[in-house]
């Protein structure tokens, strides 16, 4: 009778212990399939994060080759000559930048160097110095042939007026078969055309040269400021970001007034003032491509451990930052400023107002790189004065106690 209750009761704790353990089984296995599940989830949301990235950049990069793409065009529009149009291929750096970026980085940029801003530049800038040295030139062949005894109205100048003429013709005669050859039922396609043909015959009416060349050089430092905003911030946060666009902002104003030096007669039938001017312009334009202007974001207001003083009063890149503007900028305008006063003689007001301006910006900056260096240098003095007497007073408090202990031993 004992026999078959004890294998009753034999079987009961197998099939609970077989119950126990298909329960236990099978919470392992939903916890494995939701660990999984929530791994899966992070690497699509990692996944549309880097794509978002990408999208991002060669946003910006087309950004950069559509203004590089209209400064040659309109290049090739002032001086009639097409083979202009293998400036084009100094794109060819934006685009080796970009793989570089795109595949080594997943399109983040670095937080104190912008090599596509750099690139970019590279493609632009000669566009630029060849549209004003273009002009420049015109200036100097009006100014030799003794037609400057009027004022020179705000028109296109051009020594060739009858191939411009043909020129602009032909497009006309171009445009206007477009339109009539084709008319399809897709009216999409016609009023894209007009509004097309619209657009560069009202530009060609409206603007003169100089309206042109003043809207690319803005253009090129409205890109590179839009640019740093959309691109990827990487590293950087988005305090640096804000700050390092205002600081570029009023990098930007300084470099537009700048070139209001071609406006004066002599700078502009001057090809070696012509010259300086973009070289210096060049020279500015640098700082978009580096970004030591940034200072470092504030720190938590909950302190666990009270921290050792700062012996630097202003954060390197802050420092670097006012080098990189005084020696790029600052003094550079200031000296041109000053040689057009003094030696050219050139006394307008906005050449006067703009020379004093840099000239204090000079003094205010030193003078803040004075004082930085100098309570730099005394908090260092302090320290290394603070560190001595605690020196000599741990000596001193060893002395007593090797002093003490030998009185005791000779009492006892």
């Amino acid at each position: 009778m004992h026999t078959p209750l004890r294998r009753v009761r034999h079987s009961i704790d197998i099939l609970q212990k077989n119950f126990y353990e298909y329960h236990h089984g099978s919470g392992h296995s939903l916890s494995n399939k939701n660990i999984q599940s929530s791994q899966r989830c992070q690497k699509f949301i990692q996944l549309i994060e880097e794509s978002c990235m990408i999208i991002q950049a060669l946003f910006v990069r087309f950004i950069f080759i559509f203004s590089t793409v209209i400064a040659v065009w309109r290049l090739v529009e002032e001086t009639n000559q097409t083979h202009y149009w293998y400036l084009l291929l100094l794109l060819i750096f934006l685009l080796i930048e970009t793989y570089a970026t795109v595949y080594t980085r997943k399109g983040y940029e670095y937080k104190w160097f912008c090599p596509s801003a750099l690139a970019y530049l590279c493609a632009i800038v000669p566009c630029i110095w060849l549209l004003e040295l273009n002009q420049s030139y015109d200036s100097l062949l009006i100014t030799n042939q003794t037609m400057i005894s009027l004022p020179i109205p705000e028109q296109r100048v051009s020594t060739n007026l009858p191939d411009e003429l043909q020129h602009l013709r032909r497009r006309k005669r171009l445009l206007s078969t477009m339109l009539t050859t084709t008319k399809k039922p897709d009216l999409s396609i016609d009023d894209v055309l007009k509004t097309t043909q619209d657009i560069l015959i009202k530009l060609n009416k409206h603007l003169t040269i100089r309206e042109w060349h003043m809207i690319i050089e803005q253009m090129t430092l409205l890109v590179l400021i839009l640019s740093r905003w959309l691109l990827p911030k990487g590293e950087m946060t988005r305090e640096e970001l804000s700050q390092l666009l205002l600081v570029y902002i009023g990098i930007a104003a300084d470099i537009i007034e700048f070139f209001e030096v071609f406006r004066e007669k002599e700078v502009r039938t001057n090809i070696k003032l012509s010259v300086l001017v973009l070289l210096l312009w060049t020279f500015s334009l640098l700082q978009f491509c580096l970004a030591f202007t940034i200072s470092r974001g504030r720190k938590s207001r909950l302190v666990i451990k009270e921290e050792p003083e700062r012996r630097f009063f202003c954060s390197p890149s802050d420092f670097w930052g006012m080098l990189m503007s005084l020696f790029l900028q600052d003094i550079p305008f200031f000296c041109f400023r000053a040689v057009l006063i003094f030696h050219y003689h050139i006394l307008s007001y906005s050449t006067v107002f703009f020379t004093s301006k840099n000239g204090l910006i000079i003094i205010l900056q030193w003078y803040r790189i004075t004082v930085i260096l100098a309570t730099t240098i005394s908090q260092g003095r302090r320290d290394q004065g603070g560190l001595i007497e605690v020196i000599q007073m741990n000596t001193n408090d060893k002395r007593s106690g090797t002093n003490e202990s030998n009185r005791l031993s000779v009492e006892i």
